[in-house]
């Protein structure tokens, strides 16, 4: 279910995860 709220919590959090792997 795309636009769920975990997924936008999990999309967020990954968001700052992935630039600091970067």
């Amino acid at each position: 279910m795309p636009g769920s709220v975990a997924d936008r919590v999990i999309g967020h959090a990954a968001c700052p995860v992935l630039v600091v792997k970067i």
